[in-house]
């Protein structure tokens, strides 16, 4: 005849067992929730940003006229600026940014965007009614991928995140 604390004893054990069977996966499902809600704070924040440099590039078109100066044309590295004021959080190490007009292409890292001379819109693309676009991408990279079973080379996940933005020169 069992006695009542061998009883508990095996008890104990069906707990553990219990609790493995659904706090691992519960574990696994919670950490997948954050690192969903991480890349989609990401994504935001780049197209935010990106969102930030294209209104920013609109207003300094052929007809902008600054209160102090007789120009106002901005350079690549001004934009680069005021994306990287809005990018809080985004690696300027690893993020691309593009900039598109009707007569030109120029890409550059973030990190070297902000020191690039070169004026943007271009003369030609920066009449009002011109079409400006500005893609960023950035690489999120979740740790998630650790816990899949037979990823042999153990290596964090990577997924690159695009974001674009076009709009019209006002001035």
């Amino acid at each position: 005849m069992r006695t009542p604390s061998s009883t508990r004893a095996l008890r104990r054990g069906q707990s553990i067992i219990e609790f493995t069977f659904v706090g691992i996966p519960l574990m696994f499902v919670l950490i997948s929730i954050f690192e969903m809600s991480r890349g989609m704070w990401m994504y935001h924040t780049l197209a935010h940003a990106t969102k930030t440099a294209v209104r920013y590039s609109i207003v300094h078109g052929q007809n902008c006229v600054p209160p102090s100066t007789n120009t106002c044309s901005r350079t690549i590295g001004h934009i680069a600026l005021e994306f990287k004021k809005a990018a809080v959080g985004i690696d300027e190490a690893t993020t691309t940014m593009t900039f598109y007009t009707a007569a030109s292409t120029t890409t550059c890292a973030l990190n070297t965007c902000l020191g690039n001379p070169t004026v943007w819109p271009p003369a030609g693309g920066n009449a009002p009614g011109q079409i400006l676009t500005i893609e960023a991408v950035t690489p999120f990279r979740s740790a998630i991928a650790l816990f899949w079973p037979g990823s042999s080379p153990v290596t964090i996940g990577r997924v690159n995140l695009p974001a674009r933005s076009s709009d019209r020169v006002a001035y």
